[in-house]
């Protein structure tokens, strides 16, 4: 519950993509004890409200003092004097690291959120624009973005299409889990 606690209002961030955020919300509403939700990867349309209502009302008592929705923001956002508690992303974590400073990574009581970025079609695609739509997902499934995302700490779904732009040592860091 630290991203609800009273004692850090104002001096809180929280993820503004919902998909993201809101997970972070659930789970701290959750561990507060202001909610109860049965299923937090699938809420019903009545938690979500329940949850909303939370979030408006912490937000109106002025609780949340920023959103960031990438990396860089949440950088900026710890790196500032007016935030102390948010979620981050690993390569927020390196630059706080490379520029000194001090910070705690908690281990929730309430539990992680994973984190997925996924890929679709719209039903709606057609011709070229669909041709063009298949062409941009099996690109992203070569191996050579899934290279880039994993020299920045993140996954990608099919690693093994990936080795071939990493090199040894890289796989052996990312995804065997040996020491750099």
């Amino acid at each position: 519950g630290w991203l609800l606690d009273s004692a850090w209002g104002g001096r809180i961030a929280l993820q503004s993509d919902a998909a993201i955020g809101a997970l972070d919300a659930a789970l701290a509403v959750q561990g507060a004890g202001l909610a109860q939700f049965n299923d937090i990867g699938n809420m019903s349309i009545e938690e979500i409200d329940l949850l909303a209502d939370v979030l408006v009302r912490k937000q109106q008592q002025g609780h949340f003092g920023a959103f960031w929705s990438d990396d860089e923001e949440a950088a900026e956002l710890m790196l500032s004097p007016t935030i102390d508690i948010q979620s981050l992303w690993s390569p927020t974590l390196v630059r706080l690291h490379r520029a000194g400073v001090k910070y705690r990574v908690a281990v929730p009581k309430e539990g992680y959120r994973g984190w997925f970025g996924g890929l679709s079609l719209s039903r709606y695609a057609k011709g070229p624009v669909l041709d063009a739509a298949y062409a941009y997902l099996n690109w992203w499934l070569s191996g050579w973005p899934g290279a880039v995302m994993a020299r920045q700490g993140y996954y990608i779904g099919n690693p093994a299409r990936s080795r071939d732009h990493l090199s040894a040592a890289e796989w052996d860091y990312w995804y065997a889990g040996l020491p750099a």
